[in-house]
């Protein structure tokens, strides 16, 4: 139209009632997060690696990652956790019958399953025969994806445009295991802080000489480094921290 000459209308934005500007944004003026010019083109994001939905490139690497680990083990499979930012859930995590290649190269799930069983994706990956591969569908059925906010955060910062994903598999038991482990160490820790603690409290408090300190500080950093490694592990708060306080000479725990 604007080649045959036809006029732009003036006021698509700005018109009362009508216009984009009260429509769709309360009556808030149009505003631009930059001057027009060509940062689109000069920005592009070129899907170099595999032929998948933008969002989805980063799980469909993670995913290939692990192909090598899991390929003769995929009845074994729990569970798999997908994390990822807003966008991608929003976008393309899909669940239930996939109708067609358009449906499937739109689901990240899809492409998880797909680069967990092969350790590639082509366009061919999408068609109805691959997809009648049924492990596709049993490996849909035990994804769990769910958002970080960091990596929210990083997708819209337009310095980063990151698009960054985790895939984690989880077979029969390992969750059991992991949480008998972490049971153990939840006990053996508590004690060996407890121990820290003690030390720093008898043994560093009243101590001015920095020769001496630092000696007594070396007896006792292997027990504080271990409470903190484990920290994060821990259902009670527990921290163990020791300052250099240089105007007092000596070491407090807190």
């Amino acid at each position: 139209m604007t080649l045959k000459g036809e006029m732009g209308y003036k006021t698509a934005l700005s018109a009362p009632e009508w216009g984009f500007q009260d429509v769709l944004f309360g009556g808030e003026p149009l505003t631009l997060q930059r001057p027009f010019d060509s940062y689109v083109m000069e920005n592009v994001l070129f899907k170099i690696s595999y032929p998948a939905e933008f969002h989805g490139q980063t799980a469909l690497e993670a995913a290939i990652a692990l192909h090598p680990k899991v390929e003769n083990r995929l009845d074994e499979i729990e569970k798999i956790k997908i994390v990822t930012h807003e966008s991608a859930i929003r976008i393309i995590a899909k669940t239930g019958p996939l109708h067609n290649p358009a449906d499937r190269d739109h689901c990240i799930q899809y492409m998880v399953a797909v680069g967990l069983i092969k350790g590639s994706l082509t366009a061919d990956d999408y068609e109805d025969k691959a997809a009648a591969d049924p492990r596709i569908d049993a490996l849909r059925d035990k994804m769990v994806i769910s958002e970080n906010k960091q990596y929210s955060i990083d997708y819209l910062d337009p310095e980063k445009r990151s698009i960054a994903s985790s895939v984690q598999v989880i077979f029969f038991g390992t969750e059991q295991k992991q949480n008998r482990l972490l049971s153990n160490i939840r006990s053996a820790i508590a004690e060996d802080a407890v121990k820290a603690s003690r030390y720093c409290s008898i043994n560093l408090k009243t101590i001015s000489k920095p020769a001496c300190l630092a000696k007594r500080w070396n007896n006792c950093l292997p027990f504080v480094q271990m409470a903190n490694s484990y920290r994060k592990h821990l259902s009670m708060n527990l921290w163990i921290s020791c300052h250099w306080t240089k105007s007092r000479g000596m070491v407090r725990h807190a």
